[in-house]
């Protein structure tokens, strides 16, 4: 085993195990996105604003629980699952991707709400700025700290 693959492998078991949230969310938002289309074409209101509650809430009842799950026993479950070494690599990484996938989910649903109502681009101009702020300090965040830097810029981002 190389130098590269035994950085790469902590890594790649983190992000397979965090990924798992981004399934719950893709599973969520799927659902919703035609319940507000509909909502939103019939033009009713109030309707809407309750389906985008409710929605909202789902996500964070079903995601909040696995996400922190991840990351406050991330290293005993991966011990358990795949060994102490692999653990010991994996769950610096894993606890800053299940944060970061919890932070997303928990903005997906405005997105999802917005290409609803056929205004996806109301997202273009803060996501183009941040972006132009964001790649620098992640940069500078990978030179400075290696991927939990990396995470901690990405998490902060958010």
């Amino acid at each position: 085993v190389t130098g590269v693959q035994t950085c790469a492998l902590p890594i790649s078991v983190a992000y397979t195990a965090a990924m798992g949230l981004s399934l719950l969310q893709t599973a969520i938002n799927n659902a919703a996105l035609p319940a507000f289309a509909s909502t939103h074409g019939a033009g009713h209101a109030a309707a809407l604003a309750e389906r985008y509650e409710r929605v909202s809430e789902l996500m964070g009842f079903v995601l909040t629980p696995a996400a922190l799950t991840l990351i406050f026993f991330g290293h005993d479950i991966f011990r358990i699952w795949i060994g102490t070494a692999v653990a010991d690599g994996a769950y610096v990484p894993l606890g800053l991707l299940a944060a970061g996938f919890l932070l997303n989910a928990a903005f997906s649903s405005c997105y999802i709400f917005a290409v609803a109502a056929g205004e996806p681009l109301l997202f273009l101009r803060p996501n183009i700025t941040g972006l132009l702020l964001f790649v620098p300090a992640l940069l500078a965040g990978i030179l400075l700290g290696g991927i939990a830097g990396a995470g901690e810029i990405g998490r902060a981002h958010v």
